[in-house]
């Protein structure tokens, strides 16, 4: 089974290992002021065809999820996660610190589907409190995260409760 409720329960692939060994005894600037952080914002431009974006990176994935949800959700909006996500298990109430709540689906190996994430939409919109509108950004839940990428907000907004 893969395990996402973290990103620390394995080590690191044989490759990433080798790659590593090749300029351990290298002496890097600061993360974010490195060469691999402008080479990674690069492909990251030159990915999604932007060649001016402004990319900054972030310790860590709580940090990434503090900055991303504070920002892209409304006062009424919330998070959806499995119960078992690491947002929701290892975040130290960093989402709730925004004001936002996490709203949590039974799992299947860790995964949730499109199925859940519309029942849990609509029984939110009936109770017309808090609307979940974003899956966690998690990288340990990326499933989850790519799955609501996938399943666009323009896909529930046209369906009727």
């Amino acid at each position: 089974m893969i395990r996402f409720n973290n990103d620390y329960n394995h080590g690191a692939h044989p490759e990433i290992l080798e790659a590593l060994s090749a300029v351990n005894d290298n002496s890097f600037g600061g993360y974010g002021e490195d060469e691999w952080c402008k080479k990674a914002a690069d492909l990251i431009r030159e990915r999604v065809h932007c060649p001016d974006a402004a990319i900054h990176f972030f310790p860590g994935a709580t940090q990434a999820n503090f900055i991303v949800i504070a920002s892209a959700l409304s006062s009424v909006q919330s998070v959806i996660a499995a119960d078992t996500g690491h947002i929701n298990c290892h975040e130290a109430a960093s989402v709730e610190n925004t004001n936002h709540k996490i709203q949590t689906i039974p799992n299947t190996d860790g995964k949730i589907t499109a199925a859940q994430i519309d029942a849990k939409l609509d029984a939110e919109r009936e109770k017309k409190g808090q609307t979940p509108r974003e899956g966690s950004f998690d990288t340990d839940d990326f499933f989850e995260a790519a799955l609501r990428r996938s399943y666009s907000d323009s896909d529930t907004e046209n369906k009727q409760p």
